[in-house]
């Protein structure tokens, strides 16, 4: 068995094993203390404002990597249709929280969720078709995509029905990273350089890291919340990613 064959076998494990595990557990409904954020301030007419605005980066991400992708199409060839995703998603990823966070509840914590999926999912094919097999993240993007989406829709139709299960989202949302972690540990390729997509997980985790601190950090600043700081820690996150995609550009040359 070829030393490739063997790593994609094991990718297939974690997956499966994460599936039947997230299944042995019991439904995890939505707990609405969730939509309870440290700074509920209201300026300039804008309900939880610090938290509405500081989305304003993903829109700039989002233009930015959709404006690179269109224009490198055929450098970055089996990553274009990830790249696209990604950055699409991104940017409505800015539309869609500025949304919830102006009326946070489960309604409109749909919008937020929906567009983070689809960027997940985006990212994850761009990491398949570098790391592993080009093709792979070409022809699983669609499956991811449906994936994401059925996830989200899952955990609205469940609620509607009075017993919220978010399992199957949660599993959308940190397989993947868990995935790029193996991949980025034992998969190597003389094409496609790590050192920004470490930059990327780093800034993610900073990004969750912020909003495990919402309240102490406004204690702290009495300014901005951990939240609002996390959308720019993950914003940023994205900017690496297509930074990322620009070192391929002319490697694929």
């Amino acid at each position: 068995m070829e030393p490739t064959t063997s790593k994609r076998i094991l990718l297939w494990c974690i997956t499966i094993i994460a599936v039947i595990s997230i299944g042995q557990i019991p439904p995890i409904s939505q707990d609405l203390s969730y939509h309870a954020f440290a700074d509920s301030h209201t300026y300039l007419g804008i309900p939880n404002m610090w938290n509405v605005i500081s989305n304003i980066p993903f829109l700039f991400a989002g233009i930015y990597g959709v404006r690179f992708v269109l224009s490198a199409k055929q450098q970055l060839k089996s990553l274009y249709w990830g790249g696209l995703t990604f950055s699409i998603g991104i940017l409505l990823v800015a539309f869609g929280s500025g949304y919830y966070h102006w009326q946070p509840n489960n309604e409109t914590l749909v919008w937020d969720r929906l567009p983070m999926t689809i960027g997940f999912m985006g990212l994850y094919a761009m990491i398949l078709s570098a790391f592993v097999r080009a093709e792979s993240g070409i022809k699983l993007l669609p499956w991811l995509l449906v994936a994401g989406v059925v996830s989200v829709v899952y955990w609205v139709a469940t609620e509607t029905a009075g017993q919220g299960d978010l399992r199957w989202y949660a599993l959308v949302q940190f397989l993947p990273m868990i995935l790029t972690l193996v991949i980025l540990l034992f998969f190597k390729s003389d094409e496609f350089n790590k050192t920004k997509l470490v930059g990327v997980l780093i800034w993610y985790s900073l990004a969750k890291l912020l909003e495990m601190g919402d309240f102490e950090i406004l204690e702290i600043t009495t300014i901005i919340s951990g939240h609002s700081l996390k959308h720019v820690a993950a914003a940023i996150a994205c900017f690496y990613v297509i930074e990322w995609l620009k070192t391929t550009k002319h490697r694929n040359s």
